[in-house]
């Protein structure tokens, strides 16, 4: 597949290997991106559109991430700005770019389930992501792509299945085990989703490639 020629997987494993404890402790960086033209990203005081907002953040600077928390179906940051600012405060995880990783998740939980927003880095078409899903429970990758385009998808694991979703929440795969690779041809344009999905009674860790042409 060309797309494999394509992924860049560097330092996905330091990030994604982080417990929330050890990501305070050693923060990662991260560049704010995907804000509107003549729009700000809130800097808020707590993991949710309901704290106050305490700063706001452009396209292209640079934070420190503390901690990454999952809730409901959005991923939350904890950052330090940098240099003089110093202030700390949280962000939606879809604004922040680690190099063409998705962010830290939290302790896999039974029946719960984990929205990733991937992105690539500058210059591929492809990424590596490894991820944990508990008892009942599934994770959701979601990825921009166009109509006209190719998605490709790889899972490796025990034990799992997938399921693929266009824009509008219809079906562009129906669930098909881990082991089948799949490869097709987008419809619509808009964030897709891959969900990975454990209906065993055990947690199950798991890689997964993904690509787009």
């Amino acid at each position: 597949m060309r797309v494999l020629k394509a992924i860049c997987i560097a330092g996905l494993g330091a990030f994604l290997a982080t417990s929330p404890a050890d990501a305070q402790a050693g923060a990662r960086t991260a560049t704010v991106s995907g804000i509107a033209p003549n729009d700000v990203l809130n800097l808020r005081s707590g993991p949710s559109t309901r704290y106050g907002i305490v700063g706001a953040l452009g396209n292209g600077d640079t934070v420190r991430v503390r901690v990454c928390e999952s809730h409901g179906r959005a991923t939350w940051c904890r950052i330090r700005l940098p240099g003089d600012m110093g202030g700390e405060g949280w962000v939606n995880a879809r604004y922040l770019d680690f190099r063409g990783t998705a962010t830290q998740l939290p302790e896999a939980v039974p029946g719960d389930t984990q929205t990733v927003r991937v992105r690539f880095a500058p210059g591929t078409s492809g990424t590596e992501l490894t991820g944990q899903v508990a008892p009942g429970g599934s994770v959701r990758y979601v990825i921009g792509a166009r109509n006209g385009q190719f998605l490709y998808a790889r899972v490796a694991g025990r034990g799992l299945e997938y399921q693929v979703f266009n824009p509008n929440g219809t079906f562009l795969l129906d669930m098909i085990p881990v082991a089948q690779e799949y490869r097709g041809q987008l419809w619509q344009s808009g964030d897709h989703v891959i969900e990975v999905i454990n209906r065993g009674n055990r947690t199950r860790s798991f890689n997964i490639i993904i690509g787009i042409e």
